[in-house]
């Protein structure tokens, strides 16, 4: 008994202390603590990778980008509908993974892809089926599949054993809705995280704008951190899949009228977008971790439509605007991107791209020639951004 005591002592102690090192970010104070984010406060090299158009397979809208040392994969949209298409490293295509339908190891459109290098395998959630295709990747061949339930909407790779969903939006006011689950590769559950803010005692409470993004996930530290749709909280899960908050947004005015909030992670920021959908503000901001300090860098004028705004100057070789808020996808290393050819064409033939910075001149006339050789037709350009260490 008296074991348990001071286990329980110590287990609040350390519950207390963990509590204690939440640190606030004030999205309120943006209107007057402004600041600059530049790609070279986050990366230290950048790169293009134009992709080779095919006849069969023309890119539309791409919804994920993996890349390993030997494959590029993109999750699009084509004329063929839902594609998860494999290209070379230089860009060159290869071929389409899997084939559509509702047969043994096809899918439709709203499938989402996950990509293990290590053993060269790719998992498809597939959509309409409520199925995960499990597929060598290197070879193009369908291996097995597994159930899953029909709130198991993004999936993600935890490690090689271990498959990450978040649960789906429209699920979020039944009391059966949970922020994320974890499963083993065979599809056997591991571990439910119950949502943290839509209980059987919200249902009836939606806020209003309920439409956002599902739960995200990235890798920090040890561990993963992740912020579910409408809280205000980013919670850090370690490796035994246990949570706890690291940081609490403070949106205040903008909480109750908030709209979707994206968020992305490096070693010393948080960036953060929200978008007001009263007033129809967006707000554009980042939390520099040493100083402890948030700053807004939004732009003067809002776009008519402020989700195709590009976000963070490139001042690494002058080039197009990393576009921080659409289609950025990474790995520990790397952030991807996609540009589409007759937007950058568009950009070099600007007079913003001609008084635009750059690390060195020798850099900037290499992405000058790059988009020189596009046609405004091509397929997307993949952008590869690597951390700084």
């Amino acid at each position: 008994m008296k074991h348990k005591c001071l286990f329980l002592l110590l287990f609040c102690s350390l519950m207390a202390s963990a509590q204690k090192s939440v640190s606030v970010i004030d999205i309120d104070k943006q209107k007057s603590n402004k600041g600059s984010l530049k790609m070279s406060d986050i990366f230290s090299n950048i790169k293009y990778i134009p992709l080779q158009i095919n006849a069969k397979y023309p890119i539309g809208n791409i919804h994920d980008i993996s890349i390993t040392s030997e494959w590029i994969f993109i999750d699009c949209r084509t004329t063929e509908g839902q594609s998860f298409l494999k290209y070379s490293l230089k860009g060159e295509f290869v071929e389409n993974i899997g084939s559509r339908g509702q047969g043994p190891g096809e899918y439709l459109d709203g499938s989402k892809m996950a990509v293990d290098m290590t053993n060269k395998l790719m998992y498809i959630r597939a959509n309409y089926i409520n199925s995960v295709l499990v597929y060598d990747y290197a070879k193009n061949k369908y291996l097995r599949s597994f159930k899953v339930e029909n709130e198991d909407r993004g999936i993600q790779l935890l490690n090689q054993n271990q498959l990450w969903f978040d649960g789906d939006y429209l699920h979020r006011y039944t009391p059966s809705y949970y922020s994320w689950r974890v499963m083993d590769k065979n599809g056997k559950v591991i571990k439910k995280q119950n949502s943290h803010y839509f209980t059987k005692d919200q249902i009836n409470k939606k806020p209003k704008g309920g439409y956002a993004p599902n739960t995200v996930i990235w890798k920090h530290d040890n561990g993963f951190s992740y912020m579910e749709v409408q809280t205000d909280t980013i919670y850090q899960m370690d490796m035994n899949m246990n949570s706890y908050p690291r940081f609490q947004l403070n949106f205040s005015a903008l909480q109750q009228q908030r709209g979707n909030c994206y968020l992305f992670e490096t070693s010393k920021h948080v960036i953060i977008r929200t978008y007001n959908l009263d007033t129809k503000v967006l707000n554009d901001g980042y939390y520099d971790k040493t100083r402890q300090s948030y700053f807004s860098y939004q732009p003067e004028t809002i776009p008519d439509k402020p989700y195709n705004f590009v976000g963070i100057t490139n001042d690494l070789d002058g080039g197009y605007p990393f576009p921080i808020f659409t289609c950025i996808y990474f790995d520990d290393n790397q952030w991807y991107a996609s540009l589409l050819p007759h937007k950058l064409i568009e950009y070099v033939n600007s007079n913003e791209f001609k008084k635009s910075k750059a690390v060195s001149p020798a850099l900037k006339e290499a992405f000058r020639k790059m988009v020189n050789s596009l046609d405004e037709e091509d397929d997307p350009v993949i952008v590869i951004a690597t951390l700084k260490k």
